[in-house]
């Protein structure tokens, strides 16, 4: 569930803090900010799942069909232009983050419970730095990994003798994070095994989920609203 939005320099956001509740309405008048709120996360989420290494990239038309009716990809939810068309005039660079709890129902012999957090910050269009942390039952793991940032070595959470290390990667072609098990007691079962292997691969997954929770329900406006069938033959009498 997603509980804190932060904004800064992206279109009218300077610097913008929400607490999002479990129903949040925004009002305002238009060109308030009110759709950028949203449009940053989704636009993070594409930059995630598209496998390259620009935050912003034009949407890509494709052929229609009687099958396939869409005119862009099922993951191409925001276009928002060129990168200068989303920051703040006079700034360098943008972030975005969030804040929120990520649950598991697959994961049956941990508390699957996490909160994470973290912050994305975006130079030229390209992944600058990013940071955060994932607070579970078993600890608390923060990260930050950057070019000009200190390598953050907290990264360890250990659950039931395995040691399960995350590992930040550096730009949107992969996950926030990675996860994998440093050793494992002698006596673990396989079972046990694939167990702390899931949940590792949860635990790194966290950032990723949290965006994933997201989901759009564009609004009808303007023509749709008012669409009608187009008469096979031109008519005489325009109304």
């Amino acid at each position: 569930m997603l509980k804190s939005i932060r904004l800064e320099n992206f279109k009218l956001h300077e610097k913008t803090t929400i607490d999002a509740a479990r129903i949040t309405v925004f009002i305002g008048p238009n060109n308030s900010g009110k759709s950028s709120i949203f449009q940053a996360l989704l636009a993070l989420r594409q930059a995630l799942a598209r496998g390259t290494s620009s935050f912003l990239q034009p949407a890509e038309r494709q052929p229609t069909s009687p099958g396939q009716p869409l005119l862009y990809p099922m993951g191409e939810t925001v276009d928002l232009g060129d990168f200068p068309h989303v920051m703040r005039r006079g700034k360098a660079q943008i972030a975005i983050g969030a804040s929120g709890t990520i649950r598991s129902e697959t994961i049956l012999a941990y508390d699957s419970n996490a909160e994470v957090s973290f912050d994305v910050h975006i130079r030229e269009n390209k992944l600058a730095y990013h940071r955060g942390s994932i607070k579970t039952a078993y600890g608390e793991a923060p990260w930050q990994h950057g070019p000009n940032l200190p390598a953050q070595a907290n990264l360890t959470i250990t659950v039931d003798g395995f040691q399960i290390v995350l590992s930040a990667a550096s730009d949107f072609r992969l996950l926030l994070l990675r996860g994998q098990l440093s050793q494992s007691p002698a006596e673990g079962s396989p079972a046990r095994l694939l167990d702390i292997t899931e949940f590792a691969n949860y635990l790194a997954g966290c950032p990723r989920s949290l965006l994933d929770s997201l989901h759009l329900v564009a609004p009808l406006r303007g023509f749709e609203e008012w669409a009608c069938p187009v008469p096979s033959q031109p008519t005489d009498d325009l109304e």
